[in-house]
């Protein structure tokens, strides 16, 4: 039978990510990661051009200043997302949101410790896949979590879903401790 508006996401609502719904999340915010570098670099070409266009030539930066540059911006992007609202841009897109574990939201001392923590060992969301808690190495060292969560879409279709033929009074878990525990 087909999933009424996302019954089966809602009964997955607070509960731990996996490692296929992390890894595209991350693909996503690799995605943007990119596009907002690749910005800045055509801006600084474009400034470079605009001061002096007969003499232009696209710059050729530093390896290390490249390298610096990204990792900057990388820890930025993901700690400001956590932070705000728990989600990057990825995150959001997936339904995914990034708590401490018992639910409450990541701080800002967290969400830069786990940032960096990601940007030193991106691949640490691997470890998801042997956790018994789907936890990553950034989760256990920060005592973090990454769930399933769709509040936003949920009050959307709360009324389909309560009309549904299919367990109609069920919304499912909601974030508490007993996912992220």
């Amino acid at each position: 039978m087909n999933d009424p508006a996302g019954l089966r996401a809602t009964s997955l609502q607070g509960a731990r990510a996996g490692l296929v719904s992390r890894l595209v999340a991350n693909v996503i915010d690799a995605i943007v990661i990119v596009v907002l570098i690749s910005i800045a670099y055509l801006t600084v070409a474009g400034l470079t051009f605009f001061f002096d266009p007969q003499a232009f030539k696209f710059p050729k930066p530093h390896l290390l200043l490249t390298t610096g540059l990204s990792t900057g911006v990388t820890a930025v992007y993901l700690g400001l997302g956590w932070w705000i609202s728990g989600r990057t841009p990825g995150k959001q897109v997936v339904g995914l949101r990034v708590v401490a574990v018992g639910g409450a939201s990541v701080g800002l001392g967290r969400s830069i410790a786990r940032a960096a923590a990601c940007v030193l060992f991106p691949l640490g969301f691997v470890w998801t896949v042997f956790s018994r808690r789907q936890a990553s190495v950034q989760d256990l060292l920060l005592n973090t979590a990454v769930i399933y969560d769709w509040e936003s879409h949920l009050a959307h279709h709360q009324s389909v879903i309560a009309s549904s033929p299919v367990a109609p009074d069920r919304m499912g878990p909601r974030v508490s401790s007993n996912h992220l525990g």
